[in-house]
């Protein structure tokens, strides 16, 4: 995680072994993240590059996709956003 500035927070890099996959993990750290992030008064705008293919879990956890879909690393990705104090 790291702050782009005072209201707007940027998690980065969520990674699960493929072998410890589909047990949670992903979503746990994910909530984690947010909750911290929570705690900053400042901060009320989260922002990810999300793969393709885990796109659901971010939008179950209130992630919103904004603009079409990039490559990074050869892979591709949705910009998503998620508000936290409206």
């Amino acid at each position: 995680m790291r702050y782009l500035n005072p209201n707007l927070a940027k998690i980065e890099r969520l990674a699960v072994l493929a072998s410890a996959r589909g047990q949670g993990i992903g979503k746990k750290l994910m909530e984690e993240a947010i909750a911290i992030l929570e705690q900053n008064r400042d901060c009320n705008e989260i922002i990810i590059h999300a793969q393709e293919y885990i796109k659901d879990m971010y939008q179950k956890l209130g992630f919103e996709i904004v603009g079409a879909h990039f490559y990074e690393g050869g892979i591709s990705h949705v910009k998503m956003v998620k508000k936290l104090k409206v």
